[in-house]
């Protein structure tokens, strides 16, 4: 199988869908003159026309509130963010009309669009325009929020979402665009909402979405050294909803693995007996790479079990993930 980047497959879908389906048209910042800030959209004005891939001003309130009309009109519009970040200039066409509108008129017009929305840190890109905001819009009743953490999903996954009925944030990282990986040529579709087993265990299960995945990935490659077996489930969609867990290849524990900057694995030797003790270990070791941004969040309760110890650095510019791994029986 032939090897693209995630940038590459983007746009194979894209050139797929627009030559499957006339209905479907991009609107965005640069996407014409530039073809997008990440070459997502490079060659299509060239084969498509700019009456199909059309450059806007700056003005996310009428990028997004345009794609709705035409989704409305019958179209099947794509609206570019340039940033996820910036639909916060635009949430009141996203969670109040592009989510709403086909529960408040009953029914009579779908709102088949899709948002584009590159997230999450990447290098002097500063901190409007670093945020992984994919929870924010899991909680909005309306929307499907989609995200995929490699190059064959990254196709299928936005060919799914353009076919769909419903109006679909799809996330990418903007980290991930580099990305290289296999990708099936022609029709591959991703379904929406069914998660993806990258790797089984049965020790512990690891849910992760987007680029923490790949991290994931490897951090159980390295467990796997310490004879601990790691389940990893790719979310493949953060949207509020239900994934189920067979408690006997998971060893009934999971941990959820929010898109950091980092995965630090610390030594068996390491484990202390109270979340407390292990946590000032921690702070003490990354403390000068992680200033002001080390807290606890989450973890085991029980002391003198602890078999897993989960840690996500605070919101910022920095974060860190350290797993601590207790020697198996």
């Amino acid at each position: 199988m032939r090897t693209i980047t995630f940038s590459q497959a983007t746009l194979e879908a894209m050139q797929e869908e627009m030559t499957r389906d006339e209905k479907v048209f991009i609107m965005g910042e640069d996407i014409a003159r530039q073809g997008g800030i990440f070459g997502q959209f490079k060659g299509l004005p060239d084969q498509f026309g700019t009456d199909r891939i059309m450059d806007t001003p700056i003005s996310e309130t009428a990028i997004v509130g345009a794609c709705i009309g035409a989704a409305l009109a019958g179209m099947r519009p794509v609206a570019d963010m340039h940033f996820a970040d910036f639909a916060g200039v635009c949430f009141d066409e996203i969670y109040n009309q592009m989510a709403k509108i086909y529960y408040m008129f009953g029914g009579q017009k779908p709102v088949s669009m899709v948002l584009r929305a590159p997230d999450g840190l990447v290098n002097q890109a500063a901190a409007q325009h670093s945020q992984s905001l994919e929870a924010f819009f899991c909680h909005i009743p309306g929307l499907k929020v989609v995200i995929p953490s490699n190059p064959a999903d990254a196709k299928g996954l936005l060919k799914s979402a353009i076919r769909d009925d419903n109006p679909i944030i799809y996330f990418e990282h903007k980290a991930l665009f580099p990305m290289k990986g296999e990708v099936p040529e022609g029709e591959h579709l991703t379904p929406i909402g069914k998660a993806n087993v990258v790797r089984e265990g049965s020790d512990v299960t690891i849910v992760s979405w987007s680029m923490t995945v790949n991290l994931a990935k490897k951090a159980a490659e390295e467990l796997e050294k310490a004879d601990a077996s790691i389940t990893l489930c790719d979310a493949l969609i953060a949207q509020t909803g239900s994934l189920l867990l067979n408690s006997r290849t998971s060893g009934g524990r999971a941990l959820s693995i929010l898109p950091p900057h980092h995965i630090v694995l610390a030594t068996p030797e390491q484990l202390l007996p109270d979340l407390p003790s292990a946590f000032e270990l921690i702070q003490g070791k990354y403390q000068d790479d992680y200033p002001s941004m080390l807290s606890l969040v989450t973890g085991p309760s029980r002391t003198g079990d602890i078999e897993r110890i989960l840690v996500l650095g605070a919101h910022g510019p920095r974060k860190l993930t350290v797993i601590l791994v207790e020697n198996p029986d």
